[in-house]
Formats: structure tokens, C-alpha cells, sequence
């Protein structure tokens, strides 16, 4: 397995591990207007609260689950989809995307 930087990639918490989540992929801008993209575990409870809160004019993901990747740039590159899949069993296929308004 391949090393993952600890500050883009934090240990699984036993919470993520007892609950479970809907993985997505979340685009969109930061507030100076950068383009970024994060990778989200979404508690399924809060499934329907987490779209709502696409649609205003400020989201905290953490607030509705576990943010396990995040950087800069229109979307992952193919180094990251892969290592995002190594690390956490994710892939494109299996993943939610969504765009910030």
C-alpha cells in the first residue's frame, strides 16, 4: 500500500466504520473563488439535510460528515482517484457527484 500524506488523508475514525455513508464527490469554489473539489462521507441520516444545503450560499461540509480528501483544481487527478480508491475502497463508480452552486 502506498504511503498517504496524513494532512490530505486522515485515519479512518471507528465512527465512519459503524455508520453508514454516502460517498461524494463535491465540486465547487472556495470563498475567494478558486476552484476545488472534496471528497465527502455524508452521514445517511443527513443525507436529505446535506442536498438542501447545496442549493444556499454557504456550505460547511463538515457539518454533515467526514471530509477524507480535499485540494485545489477543477477535480482529482488520475494519482488521486486512485490512491482516494486504495486507501478508502472509493471509486468514481461508486460515488455521488454534485456541483456547488
Amino acid at each position: 500500500m502506498k504511503s498517504v500524506p496524513q494532512k490530505k488523508f486522515p485515519h479512518i475514525e471507528q465512527e465512519l466504520l459503524k455508520k453508514p455513508y454516502v460517498f461524494v464527490l463535491v465540486h465547487g469554489e472556495d470563498a475567494a473563488g478558486q476552484a476545488m473539489y472534496f471528497y465527502l462521507a455524508v452521514e445517511s441520516e443527513r443525507w436529505d439535510e446535506f442536498k438542501r444545503a447545496l442549493t444556499t450560499d454557504y456550505f460547511d461540509a463538515k457539518n454533515f460528515g467526514k471530509v477524507l480528501y480535499s485540494d485545489y483544481g477543477s477535480g482529482p487527478t488520475e494519482t488521486v482517484t486512485s490512491t482516494v480508491e486504495e486507501y478508502y475502497g472509493i471509486t468514481l463508480d461508486n460515488i455521488a457527484a454534485v456541483q456547488l452552486p
